[in-house]
């Protein structure tokens, strides 16, 4: 049976898209908490750097430089804005073909919304930032 002959009803199909704007909900409260909590650690600890140098204790000034570059590198490498964004236009996305789906009635066509779900979802597994060096084969990487 091809996906064009399937036939699905309206409240799987809804539930299908409620769980997936669940796990969208999750993942993008995820990235947003580490993508806030970084940014703000990189904030406060260079500052803390800066200030307290100007105070000549340079070992103290040094574990919150080094801190805050850590939190930058971080967040630079595991592209936790990107994340954050891309789990926001996936949510869009789902809370779209919802809209749709309440708004038909009964269990009118619903193939074209299913193929939606499906094109959605595999725009998800594609799409997800990943960092380059992530995606190079394992021959490649430094040793």
């Amino acid at each position: 049976m091809s996906l064009n002959q399937l036939v699905i009803s309206r409240e799987v199909l809804l539930n299908v898209v409620i769980a997936k704007i669940a796990q969208q909900l999750k993942w993008r409260k995820v990235a947003m908490v580490w993508y806030i909590a970084s940014a703000s650690i990189v904030i406060v600890g260079s500052t803390c750097a800066a200030v307290i140098a100007g105070f000549e204790h340079s070992t103290y000034a040094a574990i919150f430089a080094g801190a805050a570059a850590i939190f930058a590198s971080a967040e630079k490498g595991l592209l936790l804005g990107d994340r954050w964004k891309f789990h926001l236009k996936m949510l869009m996305r789902y809370e779209g073909v919802k809209l749709e789906i309440e708004s038909r009635q009964g269990n009118a066509d619903l193939n074209d919304l299913l193929s939606e779900v499906r094109q959605i979802m595999e725009d998800y597994a594609d799409g997800v930032p990943i960092s380059p060096e992530a995606i190079r084969p394992i021959s490649e990487h430094p040793v």
